[in-house]
């Protein structure tokens, strides 16, 4: 029988280090080392990442660069017990983590239309949960392994609150969908806003100019 019980919840990153990148397959490097499909194994560096906010690493890889994506791992660490991953791979979990923030997890499921399978199982899989009895208050402290179960761990601790999520109404913005905290906030921040102010005025003196250009000819005529 379920019990309705109330605790905190931390993440605790445990200490993993800084890797790099190697190609699987040299022959498949050398023969095509633009494929977006080529595998690249994890090369752990002897430094240790540093300890950081998972949110934060979050909305760094939501918001990483696919064209600089290696260079993701050198900050984060390695990203998931598999061996392996993909420019492709990069880019789904990009793309998978963004539409899990602004969708309910009972929806999360059918991502899976969209989506790899066993990234979407990862994404409702379950995590390693200890209990902290040291204090005066428990705590439920979910162990964080690798960079992808340190990002997975927020969203899902988001959605166990009731946090609700929006895509920055600006079309080429490259941030991470923000936490809604006002129902009349479109953008996810005050430059972006300001930036599709200015392109609105833009337009809008660009589309005035030739009415003002015939209005002046039309005058003209008449003199």
């Amino acid at each position: 029988m379920s019990q309705n019980i109330s605790l905190p919840i931390s993440l605790i990153p445990l200490a993993w280090k800084r890797a790099d990148l190697g190609p699987v397959s040299k022959r498949e490097f050398f023969e095509d080392p633009g494929s977006t499909s080529l595998r690249y194994r994890f090369v752990e560096k002897e430094s240790k990442c540093d300890l950081f906010d998972s949110w934060r690493l979050r909305d760094d890889f939501l918001g990483w660069s696919i064209e600089d994506w290696q260079a993701f791992f050198y900050m984060a660490g390695k990203w998931s017990g598999v061996g392996y991953i993909t420019q492709s791979d990069f880019a789904e979990w990009q793309q998978l983590l963004r539409e899990a923030l602004v969708h309910p997890a009972k929806d999360w499921k059918s991502l899976a239309r969209q989506f790899a399978l066993q990234k979407v199982s990862r994404l409702a899989g379950p995590m390693r949960i200890l209990f902290d009895w040291q204090g005066d208050v428990p705590i439920a402290k979910v162990v964080l392994t690798d960079s992808l179960t340190a990002i997975i761990a927020t969203i899902q601790v988001d959605a166990l609150r009731g946090a609700k999520f929006r895509v920055c109404a600006r079309h080429d913005c490259k941030s991470a969908p923000f936490r809604i905290e006002a129902r009349h906030k479109i953008y996810c921040d005050s430059d972006c806003a300001h930036l599709v102010a200015v392109r609105n005025s833009r337009e809008r003196a660009a589309n005035a100019e030739p009415s003002s250009r015939v209005m002046k000819s039309q005058k003209r005529k008449q003199r």
